[in-house]
């Protein structure tokens, strides 16, 4: 795949699930020229290429990481990723199971910060660094990690398999036997990161408190459905902040639904009082 001025996949998780390859740069994406692409709240699986078998960053722009699972991936330079983009920004991301015999995690050359991510498990390397002097704030590298940043660790963060992918932090409160020390151990509240509604453990409960490391989930549901005098207000678990948007669907049979585009909201009313029994569900547009 070659994608260039991609500004943001927010809409909902994006699955890169069947193995892709390229000849040459970005397995799953490559980056190049002057774009300046935000890619949030993706999973990328199972590519492969000579530099980048996950994302190649080859543009003099801004390229943003939020929130990504990268894993699977391949290459000879940069299993995850390899990043020749002095402006690349990781937040909150997740590398692991990428192989390359340079760079594994990740292949760097310049200045890039990576905060509140987990590398871990990729073979044989995590980071490579050709050149520049990246800083890393409140990761989790296996190995360890002796250039700039502060609040690292390089502990076992204990993932846990769960319905969408094998990376969830074991938590005793979710009915594993041990808590991940990746828990509670990033670098500011989760809400402030706008993670509060996305989740690291397996029973789909959003992260709270300090933000925990490395990559978050999210399961669409609805909180919450309240009556007052007939008017049925409908509360979901809506991302408000990356420009996704929701559809009510109504029944009286569960055989035809009807649409209501909402937008980029999480709450709906329902005024058309009606005798007759309603069934709700929200959906990403």
């Amino acid at each position: 795949m070659l994608w260039s001025n991609i500004k943001s996949c927010d809409q909902g998780l994006y699955y890169q699930r069947e193995l892709r390859s390229a000849k040459w740069y970005g397995g799953g994406i490559v980056f190049y020229s002057n774009a300046s692409p935000i890619i949030s709240n993706c999973i990328i699986l199972d590519n492969d290429a000579y530099h980048g078998g996950g994302i190649a960053s080859l543009n003099s722009g801004a390229t943003t990481l939020n929130n990504c699972l990268i894993t699977g991936n391949s290459a000879d330079w940069g299993g995850g990723i390899k990043c020749d983009t002095y402006n690349l920004t990781i937040n909150s991301c997740t590398l692991s199971a990428n192989t390359s015999s340079n760079g594994a995690g990740i292949w760097i050359s310049g200045n890039q910060a990576i905060t509140n991510s987990i590398f871990w498990d990729n073979d044989p390397q995590e980071i490579v660094v050709l050149s520049g002097t990246p800083t890393l704030n409140y990761c989790d590298v296996e190995g360890g990690w002796s250039g700039a940043g502060t609040g690292n660790t390089n502990s076992d963060p204990l993932f846990t398999s769960g319905a969408l992918h094998n990376y969830y932090l074991s938590q005793i409160a979710a009915g594993q036997v041990a808590d991940s020390p990746c828990i509670n151990a990033g670098s500011d509240s989760a809400q402030n990161i706008g993670l509060d509604k996305l989740f690291t453990r397996t029973d789909n409960i959003p992260d709270s408190g300090i933000v925990d490391m490395g990559y978050h989930s999210y399961v669409l549901k609805i909180d919450s459905i309240s009556n007052n005098l007939g008017n049925i207000t409908i509360h979901w678990n809506g991302i408000l902040t990356t420009g996704m948007n929701y559809i009510v669907q109504w029944s009286t049979d569960f055989k035809k639904w009807r649409n209501i585009p909402i937008g980029g909201t999480d709450t709906w009313v329902d005024i058309f009082i009606s005798s007759t029994k309603k069934f709700y569900r929200v959906m990403e547009e």
